[in-house]
């Protein structure tokens, strides 16, 4: 679900379809498709938001929004694009017209910069663990409660129940980036197959946001009602980390095809 709507800039995309010649099933190609020339969309082509734009103008009330919005989320201008009967250039296709002997082998090949931006996604979202963690443990130390035995004030972080979310959290970002930084060298060897190297990518993309969005929501947990603060961030991480994966609807297919 790009973000596919007109926004001022022409704009093009890499679709993914089934080559067809003369009744033959050629495989899936990638072809260059222009979407919209940054005032309307081509013909064929139609876009709908799927989230609230977040410079709504009016130009763009006509894309109507297909579902409601979403609170504290920082989204992009992601839109459902559907196709009709587009008529392409020969150009327009970015490999062979002709069928590969090995056409899984072919789609890994083609989609290769998937691992890159697969990984990237995981890699960038290790410094939230750390800002989690921090916004957790200044909390902690800030918020104060009264002993009842000692009549003293003590900080919330004294209890198992603050300290050790707050510091798994921080345990989990050192692993968590040990962990990215391995995997980004075994991806890099030339020698490996570029099917596991699709494996080893999803795998650093699952773990990572899984730790996230489990690390988020039990940070928050614990800073009372300050965490549903948007100031605070921490339910904004939720959502953002639930969000992710729309941006590559296609990438878990691979793994269970063929």
């Amino acid at each position: 679900m790009p973000p596919s709507v007109p926004g001022g800039t022409s704009s093009d995309g890499i679709v993914w379809a089934r080559l067809l010649v003369d009744g033959e099933d050629r495989g899936v190609k990638p072809f260059l498709v222009p979407i919209n020339n940054g005032c309307s969309m081509y013909p064929g082509i139609t876009a709908k938001f799927v989230f609230p734009p977040l410079t709504p103008a009016r130009s763009l009330t006509r894309f109507r929004r297909r579902l409601s919005p979403l609170g504290s989320s920082n989204t992009i201008n992601h839109a459902i694009t559907y196709f009709n009967h587009v008529q392409l250039p020969p150009t327009a296709l970015l490999t062979t017209p002709h069928r590969a002997k090995d056409p899984r082998a072919e789609f890994f090949y083609n989609v290769s910069r998937v691992i890159v931006g697969t990984f990237s996604m995981a890699a960038v979202y290790l410094p939230i663990l750390r800002i989690i963690s921090y916004i957790g443990g200044k909390y902690s130390l800030r918020r104060k409660v009264t002993d009842t035995s000692t009549g003293l004030s003590r900080p919330i972080v004294a209890f198992s129940t603050q300290y050790i979310p707050v510091t798994t959290v921080m345990a989990d970002a050192f692993v968590l980036i040990a962990f990215v930084r391995s995997i980004h060298i075994a991806i890099r060897d030339p020698k490996l197959e570029p099917g596991m190297k699709h494996f080893l990518a999803a795998v650093v993309k699952a773990t990572v946001f899984g730790h996230v969005m489990r690390d988020a929501m039990s940070v928050g947990d614990r800073c009372g009602a300050q965490g549903l603060l948007q100031v605070n961030q921490l339910n904004t991480f939720v959502v953002r980390v639930e969000l992710s994966p729309f941006v590559e609807p296609f990438f878990n297919s691979i793994f269970h095809s063929g």
